[in-house]
């Protein structure tokens, strides 16, 4: 699943800290967020694993995503299975 190498991609990146969106673009290289990381993060949040630093302001220019306990968890089960 290539969706799933980039939700990976980011809640490593997000395990180091919360991060805007311009700095995951970043992170893979983009000048801004493709459909792509966009997608992949709408999943993660979805799913619980990602969540916003600013829940009732989605549109701040202060808004940063950070991982989860439940996505910590899932990138720990995913590094065993790797391992």
């Amino acid at each position: 699943a290539a969706g799933g190498e980039t939700e990976f991609r980011i809640l490593k990146l997000l395990k180091q800290g919360p991060k805007n969106g311009p700095a995951i673009a970043d992170a893979f290289g983009y000048s801004e967020l493709t459909g792509n990381i966009r997608s992949a993060l709408s999943h993660l949040q979805e799913k619980g694993l990602i969540e916003l630093t600013l829940p009732d302001k989605p549109q701040s220019k202060k808004q940063k995503r950070k991982i989860t306990g439940l996505g910590l968890r899932v990138l720990d089960a995913e590094k065993e299975k790797e391992a």
